[in-house]
This record gives C-alpha cells, structure tokens and sequence, in this order.
C-alpha cells in the first residue's frame, strides 16, 4: 500500500502539470493588445487568482505526510 507521501507526491503531480500549462496560456494571453479590455482584464485576474489557489492546494498536499508521522 502506498504512503500518504507518494499519493500526495503524485496527486501533486498530476494537478501541477496541467496548472503550469495553464499559468503559460495565462500568461501568453495577457500580453496580447486586447487582454487590456477592462472586462477581459479582470476575467483573467481571476483565473491567475484561481491558479494561484490551486496551486497553494497542491502545496498543502505536499506538506500533509510531515502533519501525519
């Protein structure tokens, strides 16, 4: 049976992955004319506050094997 540390290693994992192609499509986006639009400006402030989130989540995970021994 796997360790809370290697499932939470690999959930990890699984969720950074997709999260940093997201931050890069983010990011690409944001420099792009248009992205200064105020209403799109402030969807994609959301979705960087979003990610920013999931992103602490995920480092949360990984500190939970150090709560449980």
């Amino acid at each position: 049976m796997q360790t809370v540390g290697q499932i939470a290693a690999g959930v990890a994992h699984e969720v950074k992955n997709p999260l940093a192609v997201l931050q890069l499509g983010l990011g690409f986006i944001t420099r792009l004319p248009w992205s200064n639009d105020p209403p799109i400006l402030a969807v994609l402030k959301e979705m960087g506050a979003a990610i920013e989130r999931v992103d602490a989540v995920v480092g949360d995970l990984l500190e939970l094997p150090s709560l449980t021994s």
